[in-house]
């Protein structure tokens, strides 16, 4: 006979008899439920957190909760929770008043959606990468602005991605804090192609040969990492790591002749590659076994 803690099952609603799922790794045993969780709720007053609102009701949605009731300090806060519900996948306002609202959850989060949508993310992050070394090529830089656009849909899918993995776990336990990690910094490389993207549209920049061949190193690196997360190979990684070498020879060139507007432009594709070398660390953390 195993005993479980009781404050756990309480917070599953378990009742005796009821099923449980195992999961053997190695000496760890993970006992879980596909029970439907109780419905969590809180309230956040945004005069606790200043600038920090956005952020903290976003913190929320990504925990897991299900009900959040946000308090506001001027009614024009109603804006920034609209903002906020446009990378949110799932949760509507459901009350709202002059001086606060509740959002809540109207489309349960799916833990078997999980690989789908981490899929759509990078793929969606690939065609950024793309049409941006496109636009940049053919010196037409119109498109711009709608990319740097869809880094909104990016901040969704990887909201909705870190949702899952807070209320469910991974299907293999021991790889969510790891798949985490990764989503979270595909976030962060649709960040920069976003800020790539603003940056040359409002400062006109046009792209020499040299720094388009750069752009065009980030986006093979980004398509090898694609194709890591869908299936880890250490051929792959090993080719992924190659390029960042080869990535890294060609700034340290053109570090003793590069202006000011050029310093920004570098320092941003460097950017996407260090990001691209720290997902590789968990993908060869859960690859290889």
């Amino acid at each position: 006979m195993v005993s479980l803690p009781a404050k756990w099952v309480r917070q599953q609603g378990l009742k005796k008899g009821e099923e449980l799922d195992l999961e053997e790794s190695g000496s760890f045993l993970t006992i879980g439920t596909r029970k439907r969780i109780e419905m969590r709720k809180t309230r956040i007053n945004l005069a606790d957190y200043g600038k920090l609102g956005s952020r903290a009701i976003g913190a929320l949605y990504k925990q897991g909760l299900d009900e959040i009731e946000i308090i506001f300090t001027t009614p024009d806060d109603i804006d920034m929770v609209n903002k906020n519900l446009n990378e949110f996948i799932g949760f509507e306002i459901v009350h709202q008043t002059t001086k606060g609202c509740t959002i809540r959850e109207i489309s349960q989060a799916k833990e078997e959606e999980f690989e789908a949508i981490l899929n759509r993310t990078i793929l969606l992050l690939k065609s950024i990468a793309e049409d941006c070394y496109n636009s940049l090529a053919a010196d037409d830089t119109k498109m711009l602005p709608a990319l740097a656009a869809r880094d909104t849909t990016i901040n969704k899918y990887a909201n909705y991605c870190r949702r899952i993995l807070n209320k469910y776990g991974y299907k293999e336990a021991k790889k969510t804090p790891m798949l985490y990690y990764i989503v979270e910094e595909l976030e962060n490389l649709g960040d920069e192609y976003k800020s790539l993207s603003l940056f040359v549209t409002e400062n006109n920049v046009k792209l020499n040969k040299a720094q388009l061949e750069l752009l065009s190193y980030v986006n093979k690196m980004l398509d090898i990492l694609y194709h890591l997360i869908l299936k880890f190979d250490i051929g792959r990684a090993t080719e992924l790591h190659t390029l960042h070498k080869g990535f890294s020879t060609k700034i340290h060139k053109l570090e003793n002749t590069k202006e000011a507007k050029e310093t920004r432009l570098i320092d941003s594709l460097s950017g996407m590659t260090r990001i691209m070398m720290n997902i590789l660390g968990p993908l060869m953390t859960m690859g290889i076994e």
